[in-house]
């Protein structure tokens, strides 16, 4: 039996704490939403150390995605945190995989070759695959026609 690593990897743990970056930024907004209602002029002290809050809130978010990004930034063009559905919406937005070839084209300099052999593998592997599905969708597409009710089956 193969012994797991107790050890999350950095998409686990990011994912954990976007969860819980998450819970605290609705916490927030729920107390911004408050102060939005009240209005008392003699809480203005108060809702200026809100907005402080809210403020390093975001800031700690993209200080610890940052850091994510620096430990395996191929993590954040499929974020594994990312439902299904907002997967699919990166891929409706032409944020495709194969996008960070063009990124690995610019920036990477002085690869060996089988470096350089091995990326193109990758790259025929990725497009083969993003053709595949492409296809699958557009005959997914073909069978529905959007109606009187919305989407339906054709």
């Amino acid at each position: 039996m193969a012994q797991q690593n107790p050890r999350p990897g950095i998409g686990e743990t990011f994912r954990v704490y976007f969860n819980d970056w998450l819970s605290r930024k609705q916490i927030l907004l729920d107390q911004l939403l408050l102060a939005i209602e009240s209005q008392n002029s003699h809480k203005i002290d108060q809702h200026k150390n809100l907005i402080d809050l809210v403020l390093a809130h975001s800031r700690d978010y993209f200080e610890e995605k940052s850091k994510a990004a620096n430990e395996d930034v191929f993590l954040f063009l499929s974020p594994e945190w990312f439902t299904s559905f907002e997967r699919t919406l990166l891929w409706l937005g032409e944020f495709k995989p194969s996008a960070i070839f063009r990124l690995v084209n610019s920036s990477v300099k002085n690869l060996t070759e089988e470096q350089s052999a091995s990326i193109e593998i990758v790259k025929f592997q990725t497009r083969r695959q993003e053709r595949e599905l492409s296809e699958t969708l557009a005959r997914v597409q073909e069978n529905f026609e959007f109606g009187e009710k919305g989407w339906e089956v054709g």
